[in-house]
């Protein structure tokens, strides 16, 4: 069997291992950046986390809480409609993301929400 030069790191698992421990970094310090008088620095965590794994809604959901944070309510909203971009493909936007994250993003926007019924 022959392949690529980088398909054996695929292969082995060792690109997903490597993305998963990045992204594990980009959410794991979250909380003491949140506390601390670092605030804005969770942005530095969460986009090259975000280069890795794209498609990882709880990246985007410790932007959102780090734009609250350092009081850039633009910032949720700016998170939000990256990721909803990203995600919805002819969907309802808040029908394409996690449960999680639209509850966030409820709890984080200045927006009002009127409840839709089903």
């Amino acid at each position: 069997m022959v392949f690529a030069r980088a398909d054996w790191v695929v292969l082995e698992g060792i690109l997903a291992t490597v993305e998963a421990g990045i992204v594990d970094s980009g959410i794991s310090v979250r909380p003491a950046l949140l506390r601390g008088k670092r605030r804005p620095r969770s942005r530095v965590v969460g986009t090259p986390s975000l280069r890795v794994s794209p498609y990882d809604e709880r990246l985007y959901r410790v932007l959102m809480n780090a734009s609250d944070a350092a009081g850039n309510p633009a910032g949720v909203e700016i998170h939000h409609a990256e990721l909803v971009h990203l995600v919805a493909d002819d969907v309802e936007p808040f029908d394409a993301v996690h449960p999680e994250t639209l509850a966030l993003y409820r709890r984080l926007s200045r927006r009002s929400f009127v409840s839709r019924s089903h």
